[in-house]
């Protein structure tokens, strides 16, 4: 086997005697030694004897044990079980190469100190006699899913690892633990901006707990939601996140039956253990603001009823127009979907009549920015004809041409605290976790007064 393309590597060996078959780089085998050559020599193939004459090998040899190669990779076990030499450097110089069956060899030039020549996977027990703590201290420092400690020990600890350059395995750490170590995430779609976000924010927090996160798309139907979750389930993977969750959903019902550890984010069933940011809140100070701002005829532009999102934005909304006296006729609320499309639809319906409202709270900003779309269609420009307010701060609403008003979700905690529910298996159960939303106001919501000016000057250029 000869790694690297370093043919005819073997000095004072024929090149037809070498007999070495190339390997990637990347193979296990040609991992063994760093930027070495390595010819394993079996019965009945060159470097047996037969026919190979005493040859002289300059510079090192190493002699490794078939035993030891297959602890230290696992997965490469050499077939042959006649590789029985004992793994020790030689002096150089060494001849009769081929003489003794079964004999791995390696050929490097010069080094400038032994510990380079015996390149091998760093383990937690070399990192204990360095640091002079034991293994199991070793591995709670080096554990990345716990809360790093300061103390003296910690830090040696943490110094010896870097300095032999020690590499957790979490593929071997998840199979002592019996576990993946592999979160699956399903989403209606990556398309939409906030799904994307959520993932985002999910995985950052996962891979800082040690765990890696997968994630499946399904779109809105509960058959396919259902199909795509059992696929995620199939991959062995230690628990579920759900970004597509709706009131009457069967699959949290069929994971809590199961006993399958898994939370919800962003939307809830009620019972499942769930992440979200506080909707109730946030649809609140949406309209709020519109109302502090003088509005009183707004529209709500709901989102899907079978969504916790949509129901809760609008009750909170629907809060602070009771505290403030307004009552708001049925023509004004409208339930749709999320996508941009279903806005534009929702603003054509809005700015149809004479009878325009002056303020629109979208239960998102794929919603509002579809409002706006309709609303320019018609010469109108939000922040002067009419005031709006969407959900969510995506990364557009900021730079749009009139930057969107839009209340804030906080992906990031509520990530935090899903994967927290996720792996503290006490604490599922009936569990709902709400983070505070803030509400970022720009140039799209402006009050009523000024509003109402920019209104009359445009009805009087469209009557001329």
């Amino acid at each position: 086997m000869l790694v690297l393309g370093e043919e005819r590597a073997l000095a004072g060996v024929p090149e037809h005697d070498q007999a070495l078959d190339t390997v990637d780089r990347a193979e296990p085998g040609a991992q063994t030694l760093d930027r070495c050559v390595v010819d394993v020599a079996v019965f009945g193939e060159r470097g047996d004897g037969g026919g190979v004459q005493p040859a002289k090998v300059e510079d090192h040899v190493i002699l490794l044990e078939c035993e030891r190669l297959r602890e230290r990779l696992q997965v490469w076990p050499p077939a042959h079980e006649q590789v029985k030499r004992i793994c020790k450097i030689v002096p150089a110089k060494v001849s009769n190469i081929g003489d003794d069956a079964g004999r791995i060899v390696a050929e490097r030039g010069p080094l400038a100190s032994e510990d380079r020549l015996e390149r091998r996977v760093v383990t937690l027990k070399d990192v204990a006699e360095a640091s002079g703590v034991s293994i199991s201290t070793v591995s709670r420092v080096l554990d990345e899913r716990i809360p790093p400690t300061k103390s003296a020990a910690a830090e040696r600890v943490r110094a010896a690892a870097d300095r032999l350059g020690y590499r957790r395995n979490t593929f071997a750490s998840s199979l002592r633990r019996g576990a993946a170590a592999t979160v699956g995430v399903l989403v209606p779609r990556l398309s939409d901006t906030v799904m994307a976000l959520m993932f985002e924010a999910i995985e950052r927090t996962a891979r800082r707990q040690g765990y890696f996160a997968v994630v499946g798309t399904c779109g809105d139907d509960p058959n396919d939601e259902r199909a795509a979750a059992e696929t995620l389930l199939d991959r062995g993977i230690d628990g579920l996140i759900l970004a597509t969750a709706r009131m009457d959903d069967a699959l949290p019902t069929s994971l809590r039956d199961r006993g399958i550890p898994h939370v919800l984010v962003l939307r809830t069933d009620r019972i499942s253990p769930s992440s979200l940011g506080d909707d109730e809140t946030g649809g609140y100070l949406a309209a709020r603001h519109l109302i502090d701002l003088g509005h009183r005829d707004i529209a709500l532009v709901n989102g899907p009823e079978f969504t916790s999102t949509g129901v809760d934005r609008h009750a909170g909304a629907q809060r602070a127009l009771r505290e403030a006296g307004i009552s708001i006729p049925p023509e004004r609320v409208l339930w749709t979907g999320y996508g941009v499309d279903a806005g534009v639809d929702v603003g054509r319906q809005l700015f149809a009549g004479d009878e325009r409202p002056t303020a629109v709270f979208a239960a998102n900003d794929n919603l509002a920015v579809g409002v706006i779309n309709a609303g320019s269609a018609l010469g109108l420009t939000p922040g002067r004809e009419y005031s709006i307010v969407g959900y969510n701060d995506i990364p557009l609403a900021s730079r749009l041409p009139i930057p969107l008003t839009s209340v804030r979700t906080p992906f990031d905690q509520i990530a935090a605290r899903a994967i927290e529910l996720l792996l503290d298996g006490e604490k599922r159960t009936g569990t709902v976790q709400r983070t505070l939303p803030t509400l970022i106001p720009r140039a799209s919501t402006a009050r009523l007064e000024a509003v109402e000016v920019s209104r009359h000057g445009a009805s009087s250029t469209f009557e001329h």
